[in-house]
């Protein structure tokens, strides 16, 4: 039996009790050679600490599990909104039912959340699916684009409101745009950052389908983007905003470009 396993860390300043948070969610699965039928094939953990208590603790485990998914089809770069962490998941229920789901952990009161994902005209098998904050962070989006088209169209997801699952709407559709590899990231409201087939960052901004090539190339498959904000933890607490965070996620600002264990920045500046 072997143990597989996604993690992540957020650190946020939640603002009812004027407290930093550091969270540690562990998404684990066992492989094939788990046989066990009487146990789950994988299960969700949190531990949390807290700066007031100067302690940690672990989080009670939701009513559902996790199954192996491919990395790189799904958003595994957590989005933070409204203080709560979330990314995509395949899951299990208690009654042996199987789905795509957006799963969230809630900073503040301390909970994990299930949230159903929108109705999209691609079986969720044969596309990409990637979650981003939307309307500065107000609620979360979902970009989808099918897997295999050398012609990509993409298609960009809303809720509405952050706590009405059923409140998705499809924002607008983008494409189809050529020599697009694979999407590494969200830029603002309405600007895609992709790999090329020569392995090359590219900036899209839609409204007038201009390219801006950033000048990042990699070799394999290790690009990241992630936020990146000066000075993003400071002692003081006061009035300090409750979305600072720690949180790998597609956001405006400048952005932390992330390739084989090294760091670079760029900003949204020509």
């Amino acid at each position: 039996m072997r143990l597989m396993s996604l993690n992540i860390m957020v650190l946020v300043l939640t603002p009812k009790t004027n407290d930093y948070k550091l969270v540690v969610l562990r998404d684990i699965w066992f492989d094939d050679s788990h046989d066990d039928e009487d146990e789950n094939d994988g299960y969700l953990t949190a531990r949390l600490y807290s700066l007031n208590s100067n302690s940690w603790r672990n989080i009670d485990a939701p009513p559902y599990y996790p199954l192996p998914c491919d990395s790189w089809s799904t958003s595994t770069i957590y989005t933070f909104v409204r203080n709560c962490c979330h990314w995509w998941d395949v899951v299990v229920d208690k009654s042996g039912n199987t789905g795509d789901w957006v799963l969230a952990f809630d900073m503040v009161n301390e909970l994990f959340r299930k949230i159903e994902v929108p109705k999209v005209q691609y079986s969720l098998s044969e596309c990409y699916k990637t979650l981003v904050p939307f309307n500065e962070s107000d609620t979360i989006g979902l970009i989808v684009y099918p897997r295999g088209l050398l012609d990509k169209c993409f298609d960009v997801w809303v809720m509405k409101d952050h706590w009405d699952e059923g409140s998705w709407i499809k924002k607008y559709s983008v494409g189809p745009v050529p020599v697009i590899y694979k999407l590494v990231g969200f830029y603002g409201s309405n600007q895609f950052l992709w790999k090329d087939r020569n392995k090359r960052l590219v900036l899209y901004e839609p409204e007038n389908e201009n390219r801006k090539y950033l000048q990042f190339n990699e070799k394999g498959d290790s690009m990241r983007t992630a936020r990146y904000m000066e000075s993003l933890v400071s002692l003081k607490r006061g009035n300090e905003s409750s979305r600072q965070c720690f949180s790998c996620s597609f956001v405006p600002g400048a952005l932390l470009i992330h390739v084989h264990g090294k760091s670079y920045f760029t900003s949204k500046e020509k």
